[in-house]
């Protein structure tokens, strides 16, 4: 694929593969599923948020210790 002032107004580009593609017509590959055992699951637990009302504020709160808010998923 060439840069040009003509021509396509939008390409995606991989550093680490060189792949390029109109935007258009690029294809994706679906990720790697990986299965977790239920033997390596940790159980759930309530966490205590006072005042916070929605997972964006419990992510930003800095009343719950570090580790509670990076393990949140959206």
């Amino acid at each position: 694929m060439v840069m040009a002032d003509s021509g396509e107004d939008a390409i995606v580009f991989c550093d680490k593969c060189q792949y390029a593609a109109n935007l258009e017509k690029a294809e994706v590959a679906e990720p790697e599923k990986k299965k977790i055992s239920e033997k390596d699951w940790l159980p759930l637990e309530s966490v205590h948020t006072p005042e916070v009302r929605t997972i964006e504020e419990s992510v930003h709160s800095k009343s719950q210790p570090q580790e509670y808010r990076e393990n949140i998923n959206f």
